[in-house]
């Protein structure tokens, strides 16, 4: 499974990347509506996302033992549908630790944000690679605040399906600003 899932993250990687790798960076800043999130904050957010699992990954690392504690119903219920069913329900607020205005990038260009996305997400896979080595494919490696404990293929599916989210998210964004005549992107 394990395989699998990091096929998952890496198609997911390659398609996020896909939609903003060749943006200006005036591109990347345009917000859709007032409130809205630009593509570089969606990507900034993604950034974090990553940051703060190996974070937690690190810190499992550093204790020498896999999270403990045990999944609650409410927890379970939301890994089936997200890791198990592939679905990441719409509509949620993200986490304050996850907030793109937490992030201190400034404005960059397609080239310059992919390839900071693609350092982060290198190291997310090595700290999953890291816990796996650590503790094997079936322990819980770190908590995710929502979603309770998690594997190593479950944090790799949490992250592709999450990723896929977002790229829903960038091409609304995209569309909404092609149709205000905002961008040709």
């Amino acid at each position: 499974m394990s395989r699998q899932n990091v096929d998952w993250m890496q198609r997911a990687g390659r398609q996020f990347l896909q939609r903003f790798k060749d943006l200006s960076r005036d591109d990347l800043q345009a917000k859709p509506r007032a409130g809205g999130w630009s593509r570089q904050q969606v990507v900034q957010h993604m950034l974090l996302a990553y940051s703060a699992t190996v974070a937690e990954l690190e810190r499992r690392l550093e204790k020498g033992s896999p999270s403990k504690r045990m999944r609650t119903p409410k927890e379970r219920l939301a890994q089936f549908v997200i890791i198990r069913c592939a679905y990441f329900p719409p509509g949620r607020q993200a986490p304050q630790m996850v907030k793109p205005e937490l992030s201190k990038l400034p404005a960059l260009d397609g080239a310059e944000l992919a390839a900071e996305y693609r350092r982060r997400a290198d190291e997310l896979d090595a700290s999953l690679d890291k816990a796996r080595a650590a503790w094997g494919r079936s322990a819980p490696v770190a908590t995710h605040p929502i979603l309770g404990p998690l594997s190593e293929p479950q944090w790799r599916k949490f992250h592709a399906v999450h990723t896929l989210h977002h790229c829903k998210q960038l091409d609304r964004i995209s569309a909404a600003l092609k149709t205000r005549g905002k961008s040709v992107a």
